[in-house]
């Protein structure tokens, strides 16, 4: 396939994307299941712990949380969040402290536990997903070939020039992938943007900048993209039936989670 320049991933999407629930609806399963779960506890006598947002808000912030995991998926490519944050995943991404079930009382936890079994069990049911495994398909053929993709040589190849790239701007890293695991760079969950910048360091954020720079130098982002879908591609037309089928059920599936969700608002 012809290979794109893209800026960032935002702007191409790999091809087993077709066989995924879209993250709108993947959602607002989330957050049905919440209520749904919150709603057993509240039956049961307790008062469920508070969520930080609810509804469209919180569709909403799955929905960006996922598009930007995604634009990371080879390197970082957005200069302004490098120059902030660097390697660091920025405050948006964090949300706020998890619930720990350990710090709930006994009861309580006990019927959260509870009442997730059940939630998840009845939103299967009412969702109507099937247990074929043609769910598991495309997930997994997504990991796969992003695997095998990875070591293919004209990605090794472009991850060469971009090591080139970065050497002559004086620093050294094979791939991107060696860049955003270096030591140096310290993350112990900070959540707010005062607390994350503070950590953040100057020599992070200029070996951001310049991995940002290198990307779209040597078209990292257009080389890997293009690769995968090849590989996406190839097992697509080996699975064909298998995936349509997913495809015709993940359809079924949105319309009933839309009728959910309207029906819960």
């Amino acid at each position: 396939m012809p290979i794109p320049t893209p800026k960032s991933m935002a702007e191409v999407h790999l091809p087993i994307e077709t066989y995924l629930l879209d993250y709108e609806h993947q959602g607002k399963l989330e957050v049905l299941y919440s209520r749904m779960r919150d709603q057993c506890v509240r039956d049961k006598g307790f008062t469920p712990p508070a969520t930080s947002v609810s509804g469209e808000r919180a569709v909403g912030r799955y929905v960006r949380l996922w598009r930007y995991y995604d634009t990371r998926r080879y390197a970082i490519s957005d200069a302004a969040t490098a120059r902030e944050y660097g390697y660091h995943l920025p405050p948006f991404t964090r949300g706020s402290k998890p619930i720990s079930l350990g710090s709930l009382s006994k009861a309580l936890r006990n019927a959260m536990l509870d009442c997730g079994g059940k939630a998840a069990k009845r939103q299967s049911v009412s969702v109507g997903e099937d247990k074929s495994g043609f769910e598991e398909l495309a997930t997994n053929l997504r990991a796969e070939d992003f695997t095998h993709s990875q070591s293919d040589p004209r990605v090794r190849d472009v991850f060469r020039n971009w090591s080139a790239c970065m050497a002559q701007k004086g620093y050294h890293y094979p791939t991107p992938v060696d860049a955003a695991k270096d030591g140096q760079w310290k993350d112990s969950g900070q959540r707010t943007p005062e607390a994350l910048k503070a950590e953040v360091t100057p020599r992070e954020t200029r070996t951001a900048v310049a991995e940002v720079e290198c990307v779209h130098e040597t078209n990292l982002l257009g080389v890997s993209f293009a690769v995968e879908a090849e590989y996406e591609n190839k097992d697509i037309e080996k699975n064909a039936e298998a995936l349509n089928k997913l495809k015709a059920r993940n359809e079924r599936a949105a319309q009933k989670i839309d009728e959910l969700w309207a029906q819960s608002g």
